[in-house]
């Protein structure tokens, strides 16, 4: 059988800057392509979905990037994730428990969420007893669909941006089954997710407030990568050798 490789890319941004990342996926496995960040400008307003299409839209034109469909990721402060216990509860009541359940927890009405959740814990019996509650207002999903649509881009999943740290923490050799502490420090939010043998343990976000770099560091909107570090430190060693 032929598995065919794909390209994706995947939007991530914040107040002060736009994240693009393109990778090839194919055999069940993703292979980084290419990755910049840039500054968002003062004149484009983040919270303004047609803005910043029209910024990312830019941006995209800009890498001669011709993609059609994204995965996007919303950061832990647009979202609610809480453990809930239940009842030793079958699968098919399982989605009626959380939602009873999410009632009492979120801070907004239900009918202005959209939920999801995934089983942490069966009893002996096989019998869900706890899940993992993720929730988010219908603005917030509306804003990042808008987004979307004004780039030209249709998403084609919509994650959480805690859940996307752990799938890269699990595919990084020798983490996957450890407790791992992730912490992204942003300009306004810092998230602090702790992984435990392959599961979000924890995430949370906090607020602080980060200084701005000069403009120069923004010249070369490529993400160095570890690869890249590598083959810098591998010349500086030859150029003192030779």
């Amino acid at each position: 059988m032929i598995r065919l490789s794909r390209k994706m890319l995947c939007l991530d941004w914040d107040h002060r800057s736009l994240r693009l990342v393109v990778a090839k996926i194919a055999g069940g496995r993703a292979e980084l392509e290419d990755a910049h960040s840039h500054r968002i400008p003062n004149t484009v307003d983040p919270d303004n979905p047609d803005a910043l299409g029209q910024f990312i839209q830019q941006m995209m034109r800009r890498h001669r990037w011709s993609h059609k469909r994204v995965v996007v990721h919303i950061p832990r402060d647009r979202a609610v994730i809480n453990r809930l216990l239940l009842p030793p509860t079958p699968d098919h009541e399982l989605a009626a428990a959380v939602r009873f359940q999410a009632m009492k927890e979120l801070p907004f009405p239900l009918e202005d969420a959209v939920i999801d959740y995934v089983i942490k814990r069966r009893d002996e019996n096989g019998l869900a007893v706890e899940v993992l509650l993720a929730a988010v207002t219908q603005d917030v999903l509306g804003g990042v669909q808008a987004t979307c649509e004004a780039a030209g881009l249709q998403p084609l999943r919509i994650g959480l941006r805690p859940y996307a740290n752990l799938i890269s923490v699990k595919h990084l050799a020798g983490l996957g089954q450890k407790r791992v502490l992730f912490v992204d420090v942003g300009p306004r939010m810092t998230e602090i997710d702790v992984m435990d043998s392959g599961t979000l343990a924890f995430a949370r976000a906090a607020n602080v407030t980060t200084p701005m770099a000069g403009d120069s560091a923004t010249e070369d909107s490529r993400i160095t990568t570890f690869a890249d570090v590598a083959d810098m430190t591998a010349s500086d060693e030859a150029v003192e050798t030779a």
